[in-house]
């Protein structure tokens, strides 16, 4: 029963060596691309997702920075510089925050997820 199923298990065999070396080398590329991502854009200062702080505004990188902000318009089209509304970040706002949320963002943007909520 083997002799005719041998074949078979071998080329089943050979075909997994194969996909796990390019696994491998997918996999070592997601992990540098990973950790790329990660220490260019980790925020560089101490933040809390449950409080704003107005003295964290040079980091580019905080989340609170990079959620939506509203501003208020008077009627002669000036801006008012202090936001008037600011959504509250969230884990997803940057997922370049810890190592394990960057590897899932690089995994996500690797199958086409661009935006994930």
């Amino acid at each position: 029963a083997f002799e005719y199923f041998g074949v078979y298990f071998a080329i089943i065999i050979s075909v997994g060596k194969k996909i796990f070396s390019f696994l491998l080398v997918l996999f070592i590329i997601i992990i540098s691309f990973a950790h790329a991502f990660y220490i260019l854009l980790s925020p560089k200062s101490e933040f809390s997702l449950d409080q704003y702080n107005t003295n964290s505004n040079d980091d580019p990188n905080n989340p609170w920075n990079l959620a939506p902000s509203y501003s208020q318009i008077d009627n002669n089209g000036n801006i008012n510089s202090n936001p008037l509304m600011i959504q509250i970040p969230d884990g997803n706002t940057n997922m370049f925050i810890d190592v394990k949320t960057s590897l899932f963002a690089i995994y996500l943007f690797l199958i086409g997820i661009f935006k994930f909520s």
